[in-house]
């Protein structure tokens, strides 16, 4: 019986596959194929079928038996430099992932085949706002069609896409050509786009000379630029300090030594403004990148930034694995939220911390910034494992906003009602609109009702799949759940519980309601809701925050999404309705979260020189995190936090990783969860405190059931030894997932 010969090769490459195993493969380098080096793309087969590869390194020599070739070099336009491989490598370890899907990280949409990009036309207005709006009054009546396009263009914070302007104008393509024809507007591919100076009018800051606490930030950002070695700064700077123009002069000086720039924020519908003045300043060296871009805009932004044509990209935490050439600088602004960290999927990474670790491997500068920045970065601080740089007063020397707590005890004792609204808040709202000013109130629970309860029984109505209280919509007039989405359009008319005739009580508030009895309270007030119903469709955010700041709207009431990122010098009140309500969550992190986001609230009041005010509604006037956040005292909070998380064993003194059990059977799930909890109690020895079983906080999501279990450890690695020998020893039940959550910013969700 004869045997096939083994194909014998000159070369060999290591190649990190596109799977779910965790390690890379040897495979022979054809001849026709020498030419490859680290970081190119390749077809190699796997199991019968064809896989996505990186060359993570070309050897002379494998040590493996049996080595198949290599099909074929994917011409992507893109090589991944040698620290993002490694950053690939370095994630899957500590993030208990495979290599394969850390991979994903790194070409999102390109393994799965590489798709030409299709030029994109953007529309652009050629006049300024002035021009612009006499010639909207000039075409009214004898051009409305014109009118409307012109009108629509003026309303966007940046060039919409033909696509979106017919969408939402609702007009032909002939409108937009007859102005091309006349120079009014011009269409230009989305990849040649640069910014006009005229876009930026409704938001820059106003221009000032540098504090000299600026002065030695920047200094020191960049002499450590100018080094080239590792290091990170932590830029702990109050709202409206000036940090932005740091980080402007420390991407200037980046670029001045030949090398990119990757500058994260925590959420892309929220950086309007710092894009636009991104890319004013620095025009067509800048890319955005966020998930809702198409796939060849995506694609076209990964090839360019990988063949030098962009050197500074923005955008949230997935932006952070754009291979860049010579990558020098990675900034993440507002460090501290949450929205850093992915934890629906794996690998379950914090951006800020591979951000850390990103800019390690590549020798390059990191930057940390916050006005209140996390627990765990300021211990690095102050430990000196990064460089604490400090901006403590405003850039603008302005009179501090005056800050009034009400108690809301008080307040509904005296009125005799649950009243939604002190009287000092809209007598502040009312004063404003007669200054011609302008109010923003925050209140983080959308929709209009949060409770609806059977009278009969007092059972309060859940989702069927996720056993969450339903909340009510009423512009919509459906009931919706807010993990799965499921809406509930034909509210029921028998009690699941007691089975008679449903009479339902409505309780609770949402954003929604916030704003009916504010209007109908204040009924001339004009006002603008900006939450995740008010911004399904695309570039409706934008819209939104254009028509308040163009002073379309004396009110703007919103969730978490209006807390941060923004520069509204009309606005002299910000309001807080209920500013204790995150207190009641049963997790360690609460006290730090409700001090984040009551600070970056009261930023919003008072940003330029009229003076501000900031009124707190709470029903714990005396709650140490409340008070400290009034004070605006972060070390306060800091000193008074701290004790509390070493006593406990808490980080920043330990790290966690959360095990997360999901299966369709509860039952099922739990025995899977103890056997495995079981198992390392012998296989974890002495790196990390085992911690019992439990339900997760949301445990029934989607028809699945969730529970989970806590790892205290000093030692990551050696925790995600013991648990991949523990799931090796167990064969866990093909009906329960797992998924494994590396630093979780939640212990109870």
């Amino acid at each position: 019986m004869g045997h096939s010969e083994q194909p014998t090769f000159r070369l060999y490459a290591e190649v990190i596959v596109s799977s779910n195993i965790s390690k890379t493969l040897d495979y022979g380098v054809p001849e026709e194929l020498e030419y490859i080096t680290q970081g190119t793309g390749v077809r190699v087969p796997l199991r019968g079928a064809q896989k996505y590869g990186i060359v993570k390194q070309i050897k002379n020599s494998s040590s493996c038996t049996q080595v198949l070739p290599i099909l074929s070099v994917i011409d992507s336009g893109i090589v991944i430099p040698k620290e993002l491989l490694n950053l690939v490598l370095w994630m899957s370890q500590y993030y208990f992932c495979p290599l394969g899907k850390t991979l994903r990280l790194v070409l999102p949409s390109i393994s799965s085949g590489i798709i030409q990009p299709r030029q994109i036309q953007k529309v652009v207005l050629k006049l300024n706002k002035t021009k612009t709006r006499k010639l909207i009054n000039d075409l009214e009546k004898r051009n409305p069609a014109q009118a409307k396009v012109l009108e629509f263009l003026l309303s966007r914070e940046s060039p919409p896409t033909t696509t979106t302007l017919l969408e939402q104008v609702k007009v032909s393509q002939s409108p937009i050509y007859s102005l091309q024809k006349l120079g009014i507007l011009e269409l230009v591919n989305s990849s040649n786009l640069e910014t006009q100076e005229e876009c930026l009018d409704f938001f820059r800051p106003d221009s000032y000379e540098l504090t000299s606490y600026q002065e030695l930030a920047i200094n020191k950002i960049c002499f450590s630029l100018s080094s080239g070695k590792f290091q990170t700064h932590l830029l702990f700077g109050v709202t409206g300090s000036g940090k932005t123009e740091v980080y402007f002069q420390a991407i200037r000086k980046a670029r001045e030594l030949g090398k990119s720039v990757i500058f994260l924020v925590p959420e892309i519908a929220l950086t309007i403004q710092t894009i636009t003045l991104f890319q004013a300043h620095f025009g067509k060296e800048v890319g955005i990148l966020h998930h809702k871009l198409n796939e060849s805009t995506r694609n076209q932004t990964w090839r360019d930034a990988s063949s030098g044509r962009l050197h500074i990209i923005i955008g949230p935490r997935s932006a952070l694995f754009c291979p860049l050439k010579n990558l020098g600088l990675i900034i993440v602004d507002e460090e501290h939220d949450t929205a850093y960290k992915q934890s629906d999927l794996n690998p379950c990474y914090h951006a800020r911390d591979v951000a850390v670790m990103r800019g390690k491997l590549a020798n390059a500068t990191v930057i940390l910034g916050s006005a209140t920045p996390s627990i765990e970065s300021y211990t690095n601080a102050l430990s000196k494992k990064y460089n604490l740089l400090e901006l403590p007063k405003k850039a603008v020397a302005t009179c501090p906003p005056q800050v009034t707590l009400i108690d809301m005890n008080v307040e509904r004792e005296k009125t005799k009602t649950k009243t939604l609204f002190s009287q000092q808040v809209l007598k502040g709202i009312v004063e404003r609109v007669e200054r011609g000013e302008q109010t923003l109130i925050f209140f983080n629970r959308r929709g209009y009702h949060t409770n609806i309860t059977c009278l009969s029984c007092h059972h309060t109505l859940k989702c069927s799949r996720c056993d969450i209280v339903l909340t009510y919509h009423k512009d919509d007039n459906i009931l919706l759940c807010h993990l799965c989405n499921f809406s509930y359009k034909d509210i029921q008319t028998t009690c699941p519980e007691c089975r008679g005739n449903l009479t339902l009580q409505y309780r609770g508030t949402g954003t929604e309601k916030i704003e009916k009895c504010l209007q109908t309270i204040l009924p001339k007030i004009r006002t603008i809701r900006i939450d995740s119903d008010t911004t399904k469709s695309r570039g409706s955010h934008e819209v939104l925050l254009k028509q308040f700041a163009t002073g379309k709207a004396d009110v703007l009431i919103g969730t978490q999404m209006i807390a941060k990122g923004m520069h509204f010098p009309n606005v002299t009140l910000a309001i807080i309705l209920n500013s204790d309500s995150g207190l009641y969550i049963p997790d360690f992190r609460a006290s730090e979260h409700v001090f984040q986001l009551i600070t970056q609230v009261m930023g919003r009041s008072g940003r330029s020189y009229l003076p501000g005010e900031i009124f707190i509604q709470s029903f714990l006037p005396s709650n140490k995190t409340i008070t400290c956040a009034l004070e605006q005292n972060y070390s306060k909070f800091y000193e008074q936090e701290i004790p509390g998380r070493k006593v406990c064993c808490y980080p920043p003194f330990v790290r966690l990783v959360r095990c997360i059990f999901i299966g369709r059977c509860a039952k099922l799930t739990l025995k899977e969860t103890q056997r495995i909890h079981e198992t390392l109690k012998n296989t974890l020895r002495e790196q990390g405190k085992l911690l019992p079983v439990s339900p997760c906080g949301h445990f029934k999501v989607k028809d699945t059931f969730r529970y989970q279990f806590l790892i205290k450890s000093k030692h990551i690695l050696s925790v995600n030894r013991a648990l991949h020998e523990a799931l090796l020893s167990i064969k866990l039940s093909s009906k329960v997932k797992f998924v494994i959550d590396v630093d979780p910013v939640t212990t109870f969700f």
